[in-house]
């Protein structure tokens, strides 16, 4: 997982004043987790949050540096407004960098599969898997080859090799693509059959 900086203020009581907060370019936010007991309420700039998290939040570590307290977490919760898409509230989950963690990375097809250019049809149904390891193991995606993947390729979580140090907690018999035979020509009459009166 990539680890990045981000700066934190304590929030206070704010009751009320959420909505103050993010019309001055700040986004309300918890933080809570390993070596807390309960959580804390804490502010982050909502420009510098945003800039961040367009590398992926789900492959990111923040470093949070809170009024001069250091504490390193992930994203748990970011809450979007459904219609301006802008983050409401976020809530972030304090880690142990030497314990294994659960995060839900995306899935990257990567070459062309043999199957397709014979005419088949690739279809990928799974575009997270999750995984649990600790963060220094944790890639920003899981990428498969599929270039040697022929016609009736039905790949399953099981199938797939997991990087060192990394389980795999998606369902094992989860299907992640398959690869399909080009439709048959529609049946044409066969010769000598009865004709219609």
């Amino acid at each position: 997982m990539q680890r990045v900086s981000l700066k934190a203020e304590d929030r206070g009581d704010t009751k009320g004043h959420n909505a103050q907060l993010r019309a001055q370019g700040t986004i309300p936010a918890v933080i809570y987790g390993k070596g807390m007991q309960g959580s804390k309420p804490i502010q982050v700039n909502e420009k510098e949050f945003v800039l961040l998290s367009r590398k992926g939040l789900s492959t990111l570590l923040f470093d949070l540096d809170i009024n001069g307290t250091k504490r390193t977490a992930l994203v748990k919760e970011c809450q979007m407004h459904i219609i301006t898409r802008k983050v409401q509230h976020i809530d972030f989950y304090t880690v142990n960098l030497d314990e294994p963690i659960e995060v839900t990375l995306p899935v990257k097809l990567i070459g062309d599969a043999k199957g397709v250019k014979t005419g088949g049809r690739l279809e990928q149904r799974l575009y997270k898997i999750k995984v649990k390891a600790i963060p220094e193991k944790i890639p920003n995606e899981i990428s498969i080859d599929v270039t040697d993947f022929d016609l009736d390729t039905l790949l399953h979580v099981k199938d797939l090799p997991a990087p060192e140090g990394i389980t795999f907690t998606t369902s094992q018999d989860a299907t992640i693509l398959t690869i399909r035979a080009p439709k048959a020509a529609a049946e044409t009459p066969a010769a000598g059959g009865t004709q219609p009166a």
